[in-house]
């Protein structure tokens, strides 16, 4: 599957396993969980831009379908990825 690209601060929809290709990142930018929602990506939180290397960022193989929110700390509210 060909990565999402997707603008740091947008809801999106991917399906398990699917890489995420954020765009427009600020110089820092920090990804965390929010509240009680789980964890969506495959790496461990919190994910920290820019990281020190490319590591491919996926939404988790084993999400079921649903809405999944985290926050990042350059973005005015949480985000929603959708998993299909």
């Amino acid at each position: 599957m060909p990565p999402v690209p997707i603008n740091i601060c947008d809801n999106f929809s991917a399906r398990p396993g699917e890489e995420v290709n954020w765009q427009n990142l600020p110089a820092s930018c920090t990804i965390s969980q929010d509240g009680s929602s789980a964890w969506p990506f495959n790496l461990p939180q919190p994910i920290v831009f820019p990281m020190p290397s490319q590591r491919k960022i996926t939404v988790a193989k084993d999400m079921k379908p649903g809405k999944y929110y985290f926050v990042a700390n350059c973005c005015p509210k949480p985000i929603c990825v959708t998993v299909i």
